[in-house]
């Protein structure tokens, strides 16, 4: 059976949503190999869509199904990662794995499996708060971002958070499914929600996964620094009072700016991501997304995040996540050099939701790293509200949680 072009990527598309990755993986090749026979030799990857979405089944393996199908003509063999030059029945061969992935090293893909897309809901805004849009430019790029600042705002703020939302999410989403700005209220914080363009991720995913974006002074890193530090000068904020925090690819880009720019950000937050250095171009961001390290040798990044993190962390990360393995939780958490230094503990959120909470504390004894696992949760943001996408209400409430361990930051040692 074979599809036009448009037809078989919509059946791609809804073949990863269901899980099927290795079917939806035979149904893109088969249908690249039958346009490049209407097309020039070589212009295949021009025609190409510049997106692809990724999801990963509850084991973290892709796996060969059935040859039903496009999978009938093209297939894995059995490593699941080379695939066979098969012909067709009127003997032209298809499409090598090398050539579809050097297409693929080409595009920007989707690190998530978009959710159904909401109505624009603004997030509440408290009385005398300020809830802006505004444009951020440097010598790295542009961008738009959301600024919450609360009412009544006494100088120096207490701290500075950068938000990183997710892919297919906007600034307004992120800010209602995290309800952060309420926590500034309390807290006396500045909230900023950057927002990736689709000139740069079609989906609006942040590139954690492009060398050029892993790097201190290039890319998206050296310009989210940038944004911080200028608000930090314009509302006084408390020196070594910045943070960041992020979902999915925003968590990813959390890591790796706690990697590369400790003198900015004194802790981060990473929400169902991956640690920095984990991939270096499309083929190895497949396999972190399914916890497969093997090619994360090739990262720009001058060792893994076990070795060189030392900026204190939070990590949140769903043990029922099919889109990023839950085993990069512990590659973000790292592992420690006393093992007498952890401690674990379990309990039950109040929506009913157990988690398991292991604690590394510090030479001041407050918490300097934390991995929060929670039993059953998809990937979403734990605690979340239904008003924004990619949320768990059930809980427990990653915000608060990590805004509670942000704010031990003055206890701990930093220095700018």
């Amino acid at each position: 059976m074979t599809f036009k072009f448009p037809t078989a990527m919509r059946q791609a598309l809804r073949e990863t949503c269901a899980g099927d990755v290795a079917t939806a993986t035979s149904t893109i090749q088969a249908a690249l190999a039958a346009h490049s026979e209407n097309t020039r030799p070589g212009t295949w990857a021009d025609k190409t869509p510049q997106t692809l979405l990724i999801g990963s089944n509850a084991s973290g393996a892709a796996r060969p199904s059935g040859e039903t199908g496009a999978a009938a003509t093209s297939k894995f063999d059995t490593s699941g990662n080379r695939l066979r030059r098969v012909g067709t029945p009127n003997g032209t061969p298809r499409q090598s794995l090398k050539s579809v992935l050097h297409g693929l090293r080409h595009s920007r893909p989707d690190f998530t499996v978009p959710a159904a897309r909401k109505t624009t809901i603004l997030p509440r805004i408290a009385d005398g708060a300020r809830y802006e849009q505004r444009h951020f430019s440097c010598s790295e790029g542009a961008r738009d971002y959301r600024i919450y600042v609360p009412g009544g705002l006494s100088q120096p703020a207490e701290g500075l958070l950068l938000m990183l939302h997710g892919c297919t999410q906007t600034a307004d989403d992120f800010a209602c499914g995290t309800g952060m700005n309420q926590l500034a209220e309390q807290h006396n914080l500045i909230i900023l929600y950057p927002e990736q363009n689709r000139a740069e991720n079609p989906s609006v995913c942040w590139n954690w996964f492009r060398p050029q974006d892993q790097r201190r002074g290039a890319g998206e890193p050296s310009l989210l620094a940038a944004l911080t530090r200028q608000i930090e000068e314009e509302f006084k904020v408390k020196r070594g009072r910045a943070f960041t925090a992020g979902l999915s690819a925003g968590g990813a880009m959390a890591a790796t700016l706690g990697a590369v720019y400790p003198d900015v950000y004194c802790a981060i937050g990473v929400h169902s991501g991956l640690a920095h250095g984990a991939a270096h171009d499309v083929p190895s961001a497949f396999a972190a997304m399914r916890g497969d390290m093997t090619f994360a040798s090739g990262s720009p990044a001058d060792q893994s995040w076990s070795d060189t993190g030392r900026t204190p962390r939070i990590v949140f990360h769903g043990s029922g996540d099919g889109t990023v393995h839950p085993s990069n939780a512990d590659r973000v958490f790292g592992a420690s050099d006393d093992a007498s230094a952890a401690s674990a503990e379990s309990g039950i959120s109040a929506g009913g939701r157990r988690y398991h909470r292991t604690i590394v504390a510090s030479s001041k004894q407050v918490s300097a790293r934390e991995l929060w696992m929670i039993e059953g949760s998809g990937h979403a943001w734990s605690g979340g509200s239904a008003t924004g996408s990619f949320t768990d209400p059930v809980g427990p409430d990653a915000s608060a949680e990590m805004v509670r361990f942000f704010l031990q930051a003055e206890s701990r040692e930093f220095s700018k």
